[in-house]
């Protein structure tokens, strides 16, 4: 018998597997490989898989800091949802935009979009989430007895929902409290337990591996303690997130850059490093971080026209 010379049928790779990947890939730090796959996966008739890599892409929007674009990404994501009845994903949508709004510096409309989607009453997991954000939401305005309150109530969803990467979330969270309450030793303590913890996942969420080498920095920076270190790990979190992308994150690293720079006797490099964050969170719209940058960079350029003898860095 011969054999058949029939071109094989083309594999395409279905949404689902699409949705998939884009996962891996952004968890893995490359963005732009997933917005193709989330892209793709948004032709799906599955309204929950469509819903889904909508609000995926928007989310890329928001780390990337392209706000409009971003919002409207999260209200397609909603209407898809909410047409289909998803109410977890119409929370996971809420979710994403009013983390936008937080980042853009409206603190009540991202608070408000908070509460609605936990109305919806989701799963263990996205109500953590949202318990999360509205905690960063209140600590931000130094509410910190609120804040504690939903970092409790996040932590406690994450037990319920058995996830380890947002449990890890918790954990940085709960670093970040300390440091607003000024434990540094503790919060040190917190982020070097969740730094070896990522080093001995096998396949390590490349942004939270960043976020917590940034927030172990600024610890170690604030005590003035170990600067080499911390200058070390603030310059490898900047690599991370210059590489996908993440300018909220990029601005957030020049301020702890600014720090370390500081504790070193090293002005220029600190004041640069502030110049730069404000030109960053001014181009991408984030008010709130403009002020505090620009605040610092004042106070920062006082003190050295006070402290001539200083202002010369080390070689």
């Amino acid at each position: 018998m011969r054999a058949n010379h029939l071109r094989p049928e083309p594999v395409v790779d279905s949404p689902t597997s699409m949705l998939a990947d884009g996962i891996r890939y952004l968890r893995g730090g490359s963005l732009d490989r997933a917005r193709a796959c989330f892209e793709q996966a948004t032709s799906s008739r599955d309204p929950r898989i469509r819903s889904e890599a909508l609000r995926r892409l928007a989310d890329i929007k928001r780390r990337r800091a392209e706000w409009e674009d971003g919002l409207m990404l999260t209200r397609g994501a909603r209407s898809v949802a909410r047409r289909a009845g998803l109410r977890e994903e119409e929370a996971a949508a809420l979710n994403i935009e009013a983390t936008i709004h937080l980042q853009k510096g409206d603190f009540e409309q991202a608070v408000a979009l908070y509460r609605a989607g936990l109305e919806l009453k989701p799963g263990a997991r996205q109500r953590g989430l949202i318990c999360q954000n509205l905690g960063t939401a209140y600590a931000q305005h130094g509410r910190l007895a609120e804040a504690s309150e939903w970092y409790a109530r996040s932590a406690a969803a994450f037990r319920v929902a058995g996830h380890r990467r947002e449990a890890m979330l918790a954990l940085i969270n709960q670093g970040n409290l300390q440091m607003d309450r000024g434990e540094l030793a503790e919060a040190e303590k917190i982020f070097r337990d969740g730094l070896a913890y990522m080093n001995e996942e096998p396949s390590p969420d490349t942004e939270l591996h960043g976020l917590i080498e940034m927030n172990l920095a600024e610890a170690l920076g604030r005590q003035g303690s170990e600067l080499d270190h911390a200058l070390d790990l603030v310059l490898s979190a900047t690599g991370t997130f210059a590489a996908s992308g993440n300018r909220p994150y990029l601005v957030a690293c020049h301020r702890v850059l600014a720090l370390i720079s500081e504790r070193r006797g090293e002005w220029e490099t600190a004041i640069s490093a502030l110049e730069h964050g404000r030109d960053l969170a001014a181009e991408i719209g984030s008010g709130p971080e403009v002020v505090r940058l620009e605040q610092e960079l004042s106070r920062l350029q006082r003190e050295r026209e006070q402290s001539p003898a200083q202002s010369t860095e080390a070689p």
